[in-house]
């Protein structure tokens, strides 16, 4: 009878640290964290100035929505304290344009070369949502 009462004193303490372990894994970056090395049109070695400048910053895109001319850069500036984001820019039909590798810090530079209006997402923080609107 008291190793059965120890038992069951043992497991109440055992599986919330468990669980507890479990959430903790599951929230670490760690492995979980997508990436994408291949860039999509990521151009490592842009030095020029760019028209805007977009900073990825308390989970979000500031500002959300930039306008630039046809064949301007916009340029993404990592500033989320060390939490890793990417930015994925889509064309008006939802097809990947360029996607920038999961940083948690540098910058990220994309050139728009045909005037539209381009939607762009981190793939890793469902919220972070942003627009570029190319004009002639």
């Amino acid at each position: 009878m008291m190793s059965a009462m120890f038992g069951r004193r043992r497991l109440r303490v055992v599986v919330p640290l468990l669980a507890l372990g479990l959430a903790a894994a599951a929230c670490s970056g760690g492995n979980n964290v997508p990436v994408n090395s291949s860039g999509f049109g990521a151009d490592a070695s842009y030095s020029g100035n760019p028209a805007q400048v977009v900073t990825l910053k308390y989970s979000s895109f500031e500002p959300a929505v930039v306008t630039v001319h046809t064949g301007d850069s916009v340029q993404w500036s990592w500033q989320d304290f060390g939490i890793p984001h990417d930015v994925r820019v889509l064309s008006s039909q939802g097809q990947i344009l360029a996607q920038s590798p999961t940083m948690t810090s540098g910058t990220w530079t994309y050139t728009f070369s045909t005037p539209g209006t381009y939607p762009y997402l981190s793939t890793i923080d469902a919220h972070m949502v942003g627009t570029v609107v190319v004009e002639r």
